[in-house]
């Protein structure tokens, strides 16, 4: 099923009856890519009021905190859409409840608030607190890629002189001023070029998400950043969106902790992960751009 919904993939009555060398009549049946379901309405009316998912490319303006509310709403839908068929609508409605108080006590700081809260999450079964854990994890790493997009989109704006720059966020920020504080950019330059740089692949786990993790949301990233930069067609822009929600969906059904101990070897193998996902292509890329 597609992103917004489909047909049930069911084979028409008429062509299985039809007579040989007789074509049946053609039925024209809703795509799967079609919006037909109300969660894919409103997915639908809410990229198209978007200022930066709308899939008609990036303006000379850009707005951070705007761009990462509209991507984190975006992702939310998906996400508890996800869960309402995985887990069903009761769970759906008392995670949504958790969030809502969460969010309430947020901004009263009261104490009925809080008792409130407390009063809910008692109220929950353990397989459900289980669940509720791991909605909350998902929910913040899609926060992350949000806010990390947003950042990477706002650096690239600052580049092409669109917004002000700020505090140097980056390398090429720091280099430009150092510059215009008066510094050699030759003497850079040769720092950059003789200074030495030792790589320690520690013996105990240092990053807690699986590998398998860190790529679907790699694979998210990029597509919100392919959905705020470019001018997509229709069909494009709901291939990227289909993407999006596998991935979450893939994200959901994985269980976050490692059911046993990783062994040396293990370890050794994800700490060289980062030389073929990051280092080998990230270093020649900063290179040239310095």
């Amino acid at each position: 099923m597609g992103i917004f919904g489909g047909g049930d993939g069911n084979k028409n009555d008429d062509a299985e009856t039809a007579p040989i060398g007789k074509m049946p009549p053609h039925s024209r049946r809703l795509s799967q890519s079609m919006i037909n379901t109300e969660t894919g309405k409103f997915m639908s009316k809410l990229i198209n009021e978007s200022s930066y998912l709308s899939g008609t490319g990036e303006t000379n303006t850009f707005d951070t905190a705007e761009a990462v509310a509209e991507s984190d709403e975006l992702m939310r839908e998906m996400f508890f859409s996800i869960v309402k068929e995985t887990a069903g609508e009761e769970m759906v409605t008392k995670i949504m409840d958790v969030y809502k108080i969460s969010e309430t006590f947020s901004e009263s700081h009261s104490s009925e608030d809080f008792d409130k809260l407390k009063t809910t999450l008692d109220a929950l079964k353990l397989d459900e607190t289980l669940m509720l854990s791991s909605a909350y994890s998902n929910l913040l790493n899609l926060h992350n890629i949000s806010e990390h997009v947003a950042t990477s989109m706002e650096e690239r704006h600052a580049r092409l002189d669109d917004i002000p720059r700020g505090p140097a966020k980056t390398t090429n920020g720091a280099i430009k001023g150092m510059v215009a504080n008066g510094m050699d950019p030759n003497a850079i330059y040769d720092a950059l070029c003789n200074q030495h740089v030792d790589l320690v692949l520690t013996a105990h786990p240092t990053q807690a998400l699986r590998q398998s993790l860190l790529k679907n949301f790699g694979k998210i990233r990029k597509n919100l950043i392919n959905l705020q930069r470019f001018r997509l067609s229709r069909f494009e822009r709901e291939e990227i969106l289909e993407s999006i929600r596998c991935c979450i969906h893939s994200a959901w059904r994985t269980d976050e902790i490692r059911r046993s101990p990783p062994t040396p070897q293990d370890e050794m193998r994800r700490g060289l992960t980062y030389f073929t996902n990051t280092i080998f292509a990230g270093v020649p890329q900063f290179m040239r751009r310095v």
